[in-house]
């Protein structure tokens, strides 16, 4: 099982991580930056708030199924978007 974790540099992102490839789980983790997430993850520096309209799984080039989706997204952009 392969599974995308968005938000992968914030602290609860590396938790996860971290917590699945300890499992023996693939992952693909996304974030601005993924200097600090663990090597053993396949790590892919994507700005998500302002892709192209396109699809994210065509983007990374793999199949994921949306059920294997870990989204855990804090940033300021997010947050001045919504107060």
């Amino acid at each position: 099982m392969k599974i995308l974790v968005t938000g992968a540099n914030g602290y609860i992102g590396l938790h996860i991580v971290k917590t699945l490839l300890d499992k023996g789980i693939q992952v693909i983790a996304c974030d601005l930056n993924t200097d600090e997430v663990d090597k053993r993850a396949e790590r892919k520096n994507i700005d998500l708030f302002t892709l192209p309209d396109t699809n994210i799984y065509t983007l990374l080039g793999t199949k994921i199924h949306p059920a294997t989706l870990f989204p855990c997204m804090a940033s300021p952009k997010m947050l001045s978007a919504v107060v």
